[in-house]
């Protein structure tokens, strides 16, 4: 019987395997299957994790037991791009898309001519060393030609939501825990690298190559797969349905961002469709100081998950007209306006004596920051130093 010996430089792929395939089964369990991210997001790892067996087989030498599975690894290559793009679709645009099938036309139609010549060649032809080369030189084709063209498009697609979904936030939300979605960034990046390697594998066979395929999949595998274990619902906080509806529609497919309801920066012009104008009375001035008379009065940013939407419902408007007017008339983002009162709040609370036993993390909990880091960036930007050093030229 034939021995399975393996090389020190093998254990990098097999620990990347089976890293992979744990974190595949822990979102399998973890995961709630009624969002459609998390999904996506399963199938993005399952196909990651057979993409890696199989080229651990193939590494192995069993090229007959690979060359059964070669139409799987089509459907599993050609299904990563399009599953990325979903997934963060579906995360930071939650509406239900139609026709998602055509995403997976490469790939299913790949498939399909794939498991057609391979049972063909596998009743026609003993010979499997045929079978082999012949499939082969269909994955080859499939990724040199295919796989290039669909993962440029896809690619380009998830850094464009990204950076859209970037400049959106500050107008949504007030705080960022979850929503920043700074490690999709490195999800993109790295599976760009990813892409990048299954090519030069593929061409330029060699232990050099192999290492440097195996240790990039290790570290790119563990540490999307720790932040994707821990990512939560973005629009878990939204009060009404209705207004998700609204996000999710915010320039999709190449609508422009900067001219959104939801743009980091003032809006220009008026987007409000006829139907919004006659349901909004209030004129923008007098929206705007309700709004900084409420704030001021009811302090609703010392709620953590103050977000557009639940402000828009205490003021009795609409959430559109109620973010164009913090842009236009007040001159700031969403969470820029908030954090102002914030850090105000925080700056009575360092001032006041009965605060001195509270930690810099507890003050800024109690002024309505969600995290240590946030409380820090907000009031180093407005004060222009730290909470810390706040404090303690509050003492000199």
């Amino acid at each position: 019987m034939e021995q399975l010996s393996i090389r020190p430089v093998d254990l990098i792929g097999i620990i990347a395997l089976f890293v992979a395939f744990l974190y595949t089964v822990q979102l399998l369990i973890v995961k709630d299957y009624k969002y459609s991210y998390n999904r996506f997001l399963i199938a993005f790892f399952a196909s990651l994790t057979f993409i890696i067996a199989f080229f651990e087989i193939y590494d192995y030498g069993y090229l007959e037991f690979a060359s059964n599975f070669i139409p799987l690894l089509n459907i599993a290559v050609l299904s990563l791009a399009p599953t990325l793009w979903l997934y963060i679709h579906s995360l930071v645009r939650p509406k239900k898309r139609k026709n998602l099938f055509k995403h997976y036309i490469y790939a299913a139609s790949v498939g399909f001519l794939s498991v057609i010549l391979f049972l063909a060649f596998k009743f026609i032809f003993v010979d499997s060393s045929t079978i082999l080369q012949v499939f082969m030189f269909l994955t080859i084709g499939t990724l040199c030609v295919i796989f290039p063209i669909q993962n440029a498009y896809y690619i380009y697609q998830s850094f464009k939501l990204y950076s859209q979904h970037q400049k959106n936030i500050a107008n949504v939300f007030s705080y960022d825990t979850y929503v920043n979605l700074k490690w999709i960034r490195i999800l993109i990046t790295g599976y760009l690298g990813f892409f990048i390697l299954m090519i030069v594998v593929n061409l330029i066979d060699n232990v050099a190559s192999d290492i440097l395929f195996d240790t990039t999949m290790l570290a790119y595998v563990i540490y999307t797969g720790f932040h994707a274990i821990r990512q939560d619902d973005i629009y878990k906080n939204l009060p009404v349905e209705e207004e998700e509806e609204q996000m999710s529609q915010n320039d999709t497919e190449g609508e422009v961002a900067e001219q959104s309801e939801l743009s980091d920066k003032p809006v220009k012009g008026d987007l409000l469709t006829p139907l919004e104008k006659t349901t909004t009375s209030v004129s923008r001035p007098k929206l705007k100081e309700e709004i900084l008379s409420f704030v001021k009065k009811e302090k609703p940013y010392l709620n953590h998950d103050l977000n557009i939407y639940s402000l828009a419902l205490m003021l009795n408007t609409n959430s559109k007209y109620l973010s164009q007017t913090i842009n236009n008339e007040i001159g700031r983002s969403f969470v820029s306006f908030i954090n102002s009162y914030r850090v105000e709040e925080a700056k009575q609370l360092l001032a006041n004596p009965d605060s001195n036993l509270l930690t810099i993390e507890a003050i800024g909990n109690k002024a309505g920051f969600k995290s240590k880091s946030a409380f820090n960036n907000a009031f180093k930007k407005e004060v222009g130093k730290t909470p810390s050093a706040y404090k303690k030229g509050l003492s000199l």
